[in-house]
């Protein structure tokens, strides 16, 4: 940037680096609390948002058995 007074006279040239951080998605699951044993179930995503105004493209679900 330069800045100039009303006179003509300028300024020495100085720089700035500014660096954009983009936070990541929001993850948030949606099911049903409790289910019967052997019934089906549906898990759901679509809640899920990009704070930083993105678009979500894709979902990774990760199965663990607990026992």
């Amino acid at each position: 940037m330069v800045v100039v007074d009303d006179d003509g006279n300028q300024s020495t040239p100085v720089n700035a680096k500014v660096v954009v951080i983009d936070p990541g998605p929001r993850a948030v699951i949606k099911a049903d609390e409790r289910v019967a044993f052997g019934k089906p179930f549906r898990l759901s995503g679509e809640e899920s948002t990009d704070i930083g105004a993105g678009k979500i493209v894709k979902y990774v679900w990760t199965l663990v058995e607990q026992g």
